[in-house]
């Protein structure tokens, strides 16, 4: 995913719009206390929790949309976070499930989440079976009015957990390069390496995660919630096949630029980093015929001996055959 020349202008006035200024000052904040010689920083522990369906035989696994602050770009990631001072592991899942998926899964409130959720030890990820009882776009709309209530509502403190990610999409087991255009991050590339001990755990379980349809509570605002309404045994997802394919809540195109803005004016530390990657991609090949319109939002690019790594190939074999190299004089 690279942006257009009119997402390149949105991008520039979305900058001066940034607290810290054009030039990407940074703010001004408490500087950390240093830490002592040899002391590394403690690395908190996180844990995953990725819900399943099972559409004619192939499994999906729902998983969350974010900005890449060093790509600069949107990725595909498990619905993850740190876990907090005295959380248990499936508790600190669960929590993130519900604020990463913007209130759209509610398993918290779950008795028993070991007799439904298998631990995967080596991703330090949990994996449970659910059966949805809405169709695709009943949870597209679900996600998008759970959203907009959120941004809406976004100066309250009960809200601030929950803009962490811009999107939720449907990954298949099967899937290599991405969804809807959105890339794989490398933690959802080595689930799905797993899945044949995935599905071994999970199936172990025995039945599956019947959901309903309820209203949750969120400070003062009311969010619809997938809840769960008891294990079932197995029975085939009234979802087809058409529906999983490029499910994504909403367009990247829409929110790539919205969520760059909101990133760097929480987190201006990354400015830097975003801005060489902008460079290198608005030097992509198909902005550069668009370059002369608008000189300002793209610069020319720098001169290239070579287009590709194939042209440099034709000429080094042609070189070769006239230097008596070639295939017609071995």
């Amino acid at each position: 995913f690279a942006p257009s020349v009119a997402m390149a202008e949105d991008l520039n006035a979305a900058f001066e719009k940034l607290s810290f200024g054009k030039q990407g000052e940074k703010k001004e904040r408490d500087k950390p206390e240093p830490r002592a010689e040899g002391k590394k920083k403690e690395k908190k522990p996180s844990f995953a929790m990725v819900p399943w369906i099972i559409v004619k035989g192939k499994w999906y696994g729902f998983m969350q949309i974010s900005l890449s602050a060093n790509k600069a770009d949107m990725k595909i990631d498990p619905f993850r976070g740190e876990q907090k001072a005295g959380e248990e592991e499936v508790a600190c899942a669960l929590r993130e499930l519900y604020e990463e998926s913007k209130c759209f899964f509610d398993l918290t409130k779950l008795r028993s989440p070991e007799k439904s959720c298998w631990k995967d030890d080596a991703q330090y990820a949990f994996h449970v079976l659910v059966d949805i009882p809405i169709r695709r776009q009943r949870c597209i709309d679900l996600y998008l009015e759970n959203r907009e209530q959120i941004y809406r509502n976004r100066g309250t403190e009960e809200m601030q957990c929950f803009l962490e990610v811009e999107g939720m999409a449907l990954v298949p087991e099967d899937c290599r390069r991405g969804v809807g255009g959105v890339r794989l991050a490398a933690q959802v590339k080595s689930i799905l390496g797993r899945m044949h001990a995935i599905k071994r755990g999970v199936n172990s379980k025995g039945s599956v995660l019947k959901l309903k349809l309820e209203d949750t509570q969120v400070g003062n605002h009311t969010m619809r919630s997938l809840v769960p309404n008891g294990p079932v045994a197995y029975q085939d997802q009234a979802w087809t096949p058409e529906d999983c394919t490029n499910f994504l809540t909403s367009s990247i195109e829409d929110t790539w630029c919205a969520a760059l803005e909101r990133r760097l004016d929480k987190w201006p530390q990354d400015f830097n980093d975003v801005r060489q990657q902008l460079e290198k991609m608005r030097w992509a090949p198909h902005l550069r015929r668009n370059a002369d319109r608008n000189p300002e939002v793209l610069p020319p690019p720098p001169r290239e001996r070579w287009e590709d790594d194939d042209r440099q190939k034709r000429w080094g074999r042609g070189r070769d055959r006239r230097r008596g190299r070639g295939r017609g004089r071995g």
